[in-house]
């Protein structure tokens, strides 16, 4: 979901939000815990996120029947990881500093409504919690409505 205004007739911006899961399983794993302890098995892995971001987008061609577009969003991603092996689950619940750069275009029906594509890099910044860097790319595709 988003919601956009204009600043003037080149510049956008507003709140953007979404909720991404992923999935995962390996086969026939071994890991050995904190305690010395040796899991084999198999592994399922999970993850959610749901980005909350203050956006902002250059259009190239307002009016134009296409209308390209690059933007960045900035703000937090709520991110869980969630590992399952057996009766064992270790969880990971954390708010990350997050940059979204994004390319896209608005296809202009001349009506109401509006058709919208673009490409997000979703980058997810380490921090205390979760000491590793996220990312991952996500297509949009929707309607926009005046």
């Amino acid at each position: 979901m988003e919601w956009r205004t204009e600043y003037n007739l080149n510049i956008t911006y507003g709140f953007s939000t979404a909720w991404s899961t992923f999935y995962e399983s390996e086969q026939d794993v071994s890991i050995e815990t904190d305690e010395g302890i040796t899991l084999s098995g198999n592994q399922y892995r999970y993850i959610n996120t749901i980005p909350l971001l203050l956006t902002g987008q250059y259009r190239f061609q307002p009016g134009d029947i296409i209308d390209p577009w690059i933007g960045l969003g900035v703000g937090t991603h709520w991110f869980k990881s969630r590992t399952e092996m057996g009766l064992w689950a270790a969880e990971i619940d954390s708010w990350n500093f997050a940059i979204d750069p994004e390319i896209g275009m608005i296809y202009d029906t001349r009506g109401d409504t509006d058709i919208i594509i673009a490409l997000r890099y979703n980058y997810l910044f380490s921090n205390k919690k979760y000491d590793l860097a996220q990312s991952y790319l996500s297509i949009k595709v929707g309607f926009a409505f005046r």
